[in-house]
């Protein structure tokens, strides 16, 4: 107890001291000047997030075909799920990993942007990835497009004109044309007879009606080409390949002058006059380009020589049955007014062939790589004797 005590009368004896050392209370200081005030984190997010804003973009991209067709039934492919499928690119993207989407479903907002890590700095939409692109023909190329690598993903060839110009040795080779009918073989031999499929010296069809399918055998010899699918080409989407110079078939050609030009993203989401101010319906705005080009490049004009170029040479590969015309244009040919054949073909005319698929393809006539589609038409006039 007296331990206690003594504890005590200690504890309130240094307290004493130490109010007795504390001198008197001092004038107020100056008060500090304000802090700037920060950003509105609302108003930050509502210059993209309003309504209005997202409205428009839903609007413009409702109607591309990013977002529409059947392309995405692809999706539940895994060496096409990549592009096909919006689950399957980001996991490609993410990983590297191409995978098959359980349930294929379209491009979406959340397939080319990622969520916002921070809302400090730089707020704009945050693009997915942004690292270069390996090309898928040749594993020691890389695109990089900066923001557009996130396009150059999918816009690339898949294949190069390699892939049905391999025989080296005279060749018997079956195609089966499955769910054919006696009438299809019936009209595919007057095509034989008239001339307009070349089945070789020793080629021949058959029509088995218990598969339902034909079996058409063609003779390829060394100096021919056979193209066995109507599918045949670079692919849907070339672009990036079209800057690189790597579309077209044998050779390659001039790499796009990028001075100015440093991504996709530039051109094609840059449209001022689209109503939500982002342009997600991916057509350029001419008046980008006239800022730089001004009235000096014509860039209607160049299109319209490309195309004047193009009609003749795809007019003399439908008459060759090298191509299919869909008999919905007799000019202006468009990617969507014709298709491959299966059809054997001399290398010339196969150059010719694989040439123009790539321009029709890549769908800017042109402009995405003036030089180099110059050069491939001068390949295809001249293997079709055109000029």
């Amino acid at each position: 107890m007296k331990k206690t005590i003594k504890l005590l009368s200690f504890a309130f004896f240094a307290a004493a001291i130490l109010m007795s050392c504390e001198g008197p209370e001092g004038p107020a200081g100056t008060d500090g000047t304000d802090g700037i005030d920060g950003v509105d984190g609302t108003l930050a997010c509502l210059e993209c997030h309003s309504a209005t804003v997202m409205d428009a973009i839903v609007d413009e991209f409702s109607l591309t075909k990013h977002a529409t067709g059947s392309s995405w039934a692809r999706g539940t492919s895994a060496s096409c799920g990549r592009c096909h499928s919006h689950d399957a690119y980001v996991e490609f993207v993410r990983s590297g990993e191409e995978i098959a989407a359980a349930v294929s479903t379209p491009v979406e907002c959340g397939t080319c942007h990622s969520d916002h890590q921070t809302l400090e700095g730089d707020v704009s939409a945050p693009i997915r990835e942004i690292d270069g692109v390996v090309a898928m023909v040749n594993s020691i190329l890389t695109f990089d497009h900066g923001k557009g690598n996130i396009c150059a993903t999918c816009h690339q060839s898949r294949r190069t004109g390699a892939e049905y110009d391999k025989y080296t040795a005279n060749t018997m080779v079956e195609v089966k044309l499955a769910t054919a009918s006696a009438d299809a073989y019936t009209e595919y031999k007057a095509e034989l007879d008239a001339g307009i499929i070349n089945l070789g010296t020793n080629g021949s069809i058959t029509y088995d009606n218990g598969v339902d399918s034909l079996f058409v055998e063609f003779d390829v010899t060394t100096d021919m080409v056979l193209v066995t699918s109507t599918h045949a080409g670079p692919h849907h989407g070339p672009q990036a390949n079209t800057f690189a110079g790597i579309t077209g078939y044998p050779t390659a050609g001039v790499e796009f002058d990028r001075a100015g030009h440093t991504d996709c993203v530039s051109c094609h989401l840059n449209d001022t006059t689209a109503a939500s101010g982002f342009g997600h319906s991916f057509e350029p705005d001419v008046a980008q380009c006239d800022a730089c080009h001004g009235t000096a490049v014509d860039l209607e004009g160049i299109q319209a020589d490309f195309q004047a170029r193009i009609d003749p040479a795809v007019e003399e590969l439908i008459a060759l049955h090298i191509l299919g015309d869909g008999g919905t244009a007799t000019s202006n040919y468009t990617v969507a007014d014709v298709h491959p054949m299966i059809q054997m073909m001399t290398r010339a005319q196969y150059q010719a062939f694989y040439n123009i698929m790539c321009i029709l393809e890549d769908k800017s006539l042109g402009i995405h790589n003036v030089d180099y589609t110059d050069q491939m038409l001068d390949l295809v006039e001249n293997s079709l004797g055109l000029k």
